[in-house]
């Protein structure tokens, strides 16, 4: 059975080490409009992300979703879809080292007024396939907080009529899993731990509880640490 989310519906969990909610959608800090800079009231995608994968026990961004857990959506035309999936794919191959494909993935799960026919949620999941294919293979702009060519499509669309759906769109990323070998062989150590991944803003990210905290260079030296201490104990404890 797809899955979908009511409007106003409250998830059943709060942000902890696991989940991050947003209200929007800017991937990276040149994502965020200027305004929002200035008076630091939004954080760029890509440190929840970072956090996450710093972590090693993987997370999900639930961005349509306010802080205090309340659904609201947000507005996906299938360019802008397309667009977000090549943005966050963009981030992560400048991460350092660059993530995998095989580490997060990208969902969009529609949000309704009230519980959907199957053959609703069916066409709701289904609506993107009506758009022409070499569109959805033009490039985007990304990196800007300016509009794409998609955002454009979108109004447009919009004046004219045609009302995209509400989605949240969720960023998951995966736990750490040595004994996977796509995880495995990117790291080139006995411990097999995961990698510190540097993020696109050439800092370093963890997640504590609820929050996102910014590492220093000794705090990843000591972090890196810990981890290769508590291998070897549990390495020692089974012999």
């Amino acid at each position: 059975m797809s899955r979908f989310y009511l409007y106003n519906q409250t998830l059943p969990y709060d942000e902890d080490i696991c989940h991050e909610f947003k209200g929007h959608r800017n991937i990276v800090l040149a994502d965020v409009p200027p305004t929002c800079v200035k008076f630091g009231s939004r954080s760029p995608i890509s440190k929840a992300i970072n956090a996450f994968l710093n972590t090693g026990l993987g997370g999900v961004i639930y961005c349509g979703v306010t802080d205090d857990g309340v659904c609201k959506g947000l507005t996906f035309s299938p360019y802008q879809m397309d667009h977000m999936r090549v943005s966050i794919q963009d981030a992560m191959n400048n991460f350092q080292p660059s993530v995998p494909p095989h580490r997060w993935k990208l969902e969009f799960v529609p949000v309704v007024e009230e519980n959907p026919s199957p053959q609703e949620l069916k066409n709701l999941y289904l609506s993107s396939e009506k758009y022409a294919v070499s569109e959805r293979q033009r490039s985007h702009v990304i990196g800007t907080y300016n509009y794409c060519w998609c955002d454009k499509d979108a109004v447009a669309a919009f004046n004219n009529g045609h009302i995209h759906g509400d989605y949240v769109a969720e960023i998951v990323v995966h736990p750490w899993e040595s004994s996977n070998p796509l995880d495995s062989q990117m790291v080139g150590t006995k411990t097999k731990l995961h990698p510190i991944h540097e993020c696109d803003d050439h800092k370093v990210y963890i997640r504590q509880n609820a929050s996102v905290k910014c590492l220093t260079l000794q705090e990843v030296i000591e972090l890196t640490k810990s981890q290769v201490k508590s291998y070897y104990a549990r390495v020692m404890g089974q012999h």
